[in-house]
């Protein structure tokens, strides 16, 4: 899930874009340098502004541009991958760490979209009268006597901010997305076209302490612009290989203690059975893997699992081939999975994890009964009719679909990497007085694992589970003890994993967001 944070960097730049944000008319006109800078933002009809970024070790380049009021454009290159995220006046979308091109919605479109609220001076140009903005009084910040100010967006978190009292410049701001909160520090201001800008920043992201800085270091309004970079249809890198004789690829699986293994070769020669995972947003190696194919560093990341939060060092692959295809020049992670591959059949022969990077290219049956994955040309590609079709968002790269526990709705990922269940997370579960509806609560702990750790558990049994036209009663389900990972999001109510999915046959087609669920033969 290490899009996540890429996604806060992205926020957090386009956060920067000047140096007031404030409905408050006297502290408005103070923090962008009063009429002469209104005026200006007024004259602004497009905003180029490029710079440095780190993140860890990792330093990047980045460049933001806006075309006012509707297009959106922001691109970060470190060495060995960049990412890319836009808005075109209707489609909100992003690119992962190779490239790969999707669409942004839910939660993390709402994110995206306040970025352009603000990068576009809505804020100070009081177009939209959908964000309520408040004076809260004054506090400390940074060890500076502030105004508070919160804007709070539709359906989104409540953005703290925060001017000092003598200058009026804002100091920084609070921001929160699902179960983190970034805290920036704004300093450096310089003078662009009569209003102020903050050109230095540091964000401490908790609770994976975590630090983010970024440098602007051109600024240019009025320029001339590109706009076929903010379309989402522009062509992505074809970045694959697939049989050019063939429309599906047929391989064979093993379906092992809950997981999906599939055979992988990287880089050529290195044979290995790698977990499938639609809950990874990334593909990650293990780490014996990576040392013996004695693959480069090129930047490290948290990720984030159902029991906490772990570092991932980054590092790109000539070749990863699934039987006949391949996909070229990708960037995975590396981690320790001894634990993972302790449950495998053949531990001394674990690759790893295979997620996002293969699932979103192609369209991929999963077969449990006969233990056959068939993977689909997306260039001829049609779903075969019979099945129950489930429309999904992305969430951290990860499908997401509506579902509900006893006839309460919540948003569930699709996780080929649970091998236990039905796992509701706690704050749907309390939010919604859920276990009081549950049958035989078990109070025996078990351990549910995997990234950051061992989380105990108790098991119990809901009434019912629908998604889609299906219903599925007195099922399973799992209740995390701790809050820590996903188990403590209080956007994604729990997570669907194998148990459930291997009643059917399970068609993911990430291009047009659709999961069909076919009777088995």
């Amino acid at each position: 899930m290490m899009a996540k944070y890429l996604n806060i960097l992205l926020f957090l730049i386009s956060f920067t874009t000047s140096a007031s944000a404030i409905d408050v008319d006297s502290l408005l006109l103070k923090s962008i340098g009063g009429e002469k800078g209104l005026q200006s933002i007024k004259n602004c009809q497009s905003l180029y502004m490029s710079g440095s970024a780190s993140m860890g070790f990792m330093k990047g380049q980045f460049t933001q541009i806006t075309d006012f009021p509707n297009n959106f454009y922001i691109s970060i290159a470190f060495a060995g991958f960049s990412i890319e995220q836009g808005y075109d006046g209707s489609t909100a979308w992003q690119t992962d760490m190779n490239g790969k091109r999707s669409k942004v919605t839910g939660h993390e479109e709402k994110e995206l979209l306040k970025s352009l609220y603000l990068s576009s001076f809505e804020y100070i140009l009081q177009k939209s009268d959908t964000v309520n903005i408040e004076y809260s009084g004054i506090t400390e910040f940074n060890n500076t006597s502030c105004h508070m100010v919160t804007m709070v967006f539709p359906g989104s978190d409540t953005l703290f901010t925060y001017y000092n009292i003598e200058t009026g410049l804002r100091e920084g701001f609070i921001s929160k997305y699902d179960m983190m909160e970034a805290t920036t520090i704004e300093s450096n201001y310089k003078i662009y076209n009569d209003f102020p800008v903050a050109t230095s920043l540091t964000s401490k992201i908790e609770p994976v302490n975590f630090t983010i800085s970024m440098t602007i270091d051109s600024i240019t309004l009025n320029a001339n612009i590109d706009k076929s970079k903010f379309a989402f249809n522009r062509q992505s890198k074809i970045d694959y290989l697939f049989p050019g004789h063939k429309q599906t690829e047929t391989i064979g699986l093993k379906y092992v203690n809950g997981h999906i293994q599939i055979p992988v070769i990287i880089n050529g020669h290195k044979k290995v059975w790698m977990i499938l995972d639609s809950g990874a947003a990334a593909n990650i190696f293990n780490k014996p893997v990576v040392e013996d194919l004695a693959l480069e560093t090129i930047g490290t990341l948290p990720a984030m699992g159902v029991a906490g939060f772990e570092d991932v060092e980054l590092m790109q692959t000539d070749s990863i081939e699934i039987g006949n295809l391949k996909l070229y020049q990708q960037v995975a992670g590396k981690m320790d999975l001894s634990q993972i591959a302790s449950e495998s059949d053949n531990s001394e022969n674990f690759g790893g994890i295979i997620g996002y990077d293969f699932l979103s290219r192609f369209p991929i049956l999963i077969d449990y009964k006969n233990k056959l994955l068939t993977v689909f040309d997306p260039k001829t590609f049609r779903a075969d009719s019979g099945g129950v079709d489930i429309d999904f968002n992305l969430s951290m790269q990860i499908p997401t679909v509506k579902a509900k526990i006893n006839g309460i709705e919540g948003d569930f990922i699709v996780d080929l990497g649970n091998a236990i269940g039905l796992i509701l997370h706690s704050h749907y579960v309390n939010s919604n007085l859920l276990e009081e509806q549950l049958e035989t609560v078990d109070d025996v702990r078990n351990s549910v694992g995997g990234i950051g750790g061992i989380v105990k558990s108790r098991s119990a049994v809901a009434k019912s589970f629908e998604i889609g036209l299906i219903q599925i009663d007195s099922i399973p389900v799992i209740l995390p003890e701790m809050q820590n990972g996903i188990t403590k999001s209080e956007q994604i109510a729990g997570n669907i994993g194998n148990p459930v999915l291997e009643n059917y046959k399970v068609l993911f087609d990430y291009k047009n967001s659709k999961i069909y669920l076919y009777p088995l033969e």
